[in-house]
């Protein structure tokens, strides 16, 4: 699910930078809020290029112009969600990018599953879903030289106000919110603050060479291995079983129809049969 329907609405709770810095931290230590923009990603990236530190984190309550993986449009109401990019200076080899995007798939799903009580799911390669619905979008975009990391723009749009009279009728039953979940408002602040905790957490392990902690993590969070699964690969979609992740993060599937295993980089999954959560 790509494209959330923008629609005027009352903001539950204005963000705050004071609210959400986190003095000291290697993430979250220089925070901005922006009334609106046209990307957060863009933004911040503006600012990774004028040599701006590791660990600034801009926040908007608005964007005109959001995206997802592919290019897809990432639409929320004014002032109920979280629409967040979080700047980060790896140093990683370039290959090993993917990385962070499992890394942020794990913190959000145990910050919803700890401070929420929330049972999600990953679904690969980077979204989070509570009972079979879109909470999170995840977009890291990077740029690298010499094959080594500069820096990625961690982009994070997470639906935590959103209500459904917010969506059309047909995208009800795709996205969800945590507000949804819990019938109540939550704090944007709050949320974002113990998020870029849990974050810096994970990113501090991974950079501690704890990779595999992170994967079987992942795994747990995905409850993928042994899911029936279509992939949309452009012009051509397989059939078959989830077998996991690779070191690379990429995905591996038993193709049935080939009767052949194979690493799948990007494309659309389907679960065959809904998972729980």
């Amino acid at each position: 699910m790509s494209v959330l329907k923008s629609s005027p609405g009352k903001e539950d709770n204005r963000l705050s930078a004071e609210a959400i810095r986190r003095p000291g931290g290697r993430l979250g230590h220089t925070v901005i809020v922006l009334p609106e923009v046209g990307s957060t990603n863009d933004e911040l990236k503006r600012r990774a290029e004028a040599g701006a530190p590791e660990g600034v984190v801009i926040l908007a309550e608005s964007q005109t112009r959001g995206r997802g993986r592919l290019q897809r449009r990432w639409e929320s109401p004014r002032g109920k969600d979280l629409l967040a990019s979080v700047l980060l200076r790896p140093g990683l080899p370039a290959e090993q990018a993917f990385r962070i995007t499992l890394l942020a798939g794990v913190a959000v799903a145990e910050t919803l599953a700890r401070d929420y009580g929330l049972q999600p799911r990953i679904k690969w390669p980077n979204d989070v879903l509570v009972r079979g619905r879109k909470l999170c979008g995840i977009l890291a975009e990077l740029r690298a030289e010499k094959g080594k990391i500069n820096y990625i723009i961690l982009g994070l749009g997470i639906n935590l106000n959103l209500e459904a009279e917010d969506l059309p009728e047909e995208l009800r039953p795709l996205a969800g919110s945590v507000r949804q979940e819990l019938h109540r408002p939550v704090d944007r602040a709050v949320f974002a603050r113990d998020l870029l905790a849990g974050l810096e957490s994970r990113y501090q392990a991974l950079l501690a060479g704890r990779f595999s902690e992170l994967l079987s993590a992942w795994h747990r969070w995905a409850a993928l291995e042994g899911q029936e699964v279509t992939v949309g690969l452009g012009r051509e979609t397989i059939s078959g079983r989830a077998l996991g992740l690779d070191q690379d993060g990429a995905l591996r599937v038993w193709d049935s129809m080939a009767g052949i295993e194979r690493r799948i980089v990007a494309g659309d999954v389907q679960y065959l049969r809904e998972q729980g959560g």
